[in-house]
């Protein structure tokens, strides 16, 4: 039997309509959408930023396909961080015009990890169908990239329909480092960024680039984004030097591909 689902995308969807519904003063503050994985050294570029500009920046994290969603439904923002340019591509290609222009900024690795006080060794991808591995941490391929990555490189050795009935599904990528933080499941697939975040995490394999798609992380300006003033001063921050240094010591592959795509 398929284990449920373990997420948070109620709370994502209240705090994304919580921070949009409007601000004291005239002065609008910055909305972000953003990908899980990115929490931690976004959360940290955010504070750098406010305390140089003054400004009010809101965040909300989730999978990158959920955010989509969200956006697709109407939650209003400014700008939308992704863990797969696909969603953005696919919501710059939609008749509404959610996107007027965006950019890769990132990459990342997969890889499958374990509690850090659990002494399972995995040499590799195959051997996650040894009954050592009784419940898998993925998230939701059909919502979280990494989860899409996860799936492609275990469809690729011919292993993903054999574990379908071990595999735990999270709405987001920290979910599925939290199940295997707290003990909910034996290993999970994550980003190499994920585990480095987590002191009580190992990694046990990194799993090989050649089993899935390129990983690439984007940037988009929303079609909300011409209402606050500090939409286009944050995207020049992403680009400074100390930002980037950020990304990189929080183990992010920075300027895959800079350049942008205007929607006309």
């Amino acid at each position: 039997m398929r284990s449920g689902k373990i997420g948070r995308a109620a709370v994502i969807v209240m705090a994304a309509v919580f921070f949009t519904c409007g601000s004291r003063g005239d002065e609008q503050p910055l909305v972000i959408l953003a990908a899980a994985s990115l929490s931690a050294p976004l959360d940290s570029i955010i504070t750098g930023f406010k305390t140089e500009t003054g400004a009010t920046v809101h965040v909300a994290y989730g999978g990158s396909g959920t955010l989509a969603q969200q956006i697709r439904s109407g939650v209003a923002a400014h700008l939308y961080l992704s863990a797969d340019v696909a969603w953005i591509e696919r919501l710059a290609s939609a008749q509404e015009g959610f996107v007027s222009s965006w950019r890769t900024i990132l990459s990342n690795r997969v890889v499958v990890v374990t509690a850090v006080d659990n002494d399972v060794e995995l040499s590799r991808l195959e051997d996650l169908a040894d009954e050592r591995f009784r419940r898998v941490a993925i998230p939701d391929p059909e919502l979280a990239p990494a989860g899409w990555y996860a799936r492609a490189a275990l469809e690729r050795i011919g292993l993903y329909e054999r574990l379908r009935t071990r595999l735990v599904p999270t709405d987001d990528v920290g979910a599925a480092a939290a199940a295997v933080r707290f003990g909910v499941v034996d290993v999970g697939i994550v980003y190499v960024t994920d585990a480095q975040a987590y002191a009580d995490l190992r990694v046990l394999l990194v799993i090989p680039d050649s089993l899935h798609p390129p990983i690439r992380y984007g940037v988009a300006t929303l079609a909300e984004a011409e209402a606050c003033r500090w939409t286009d001063e944050f995207l020049a921050h992403l680009r400074r030097p100390a930002t980037e240094a950020i990304f990189k010591a929080a183990g992010f592959i920075v300027a895959v591909d800079s350049a942008g795509v205007e929607i006309r």
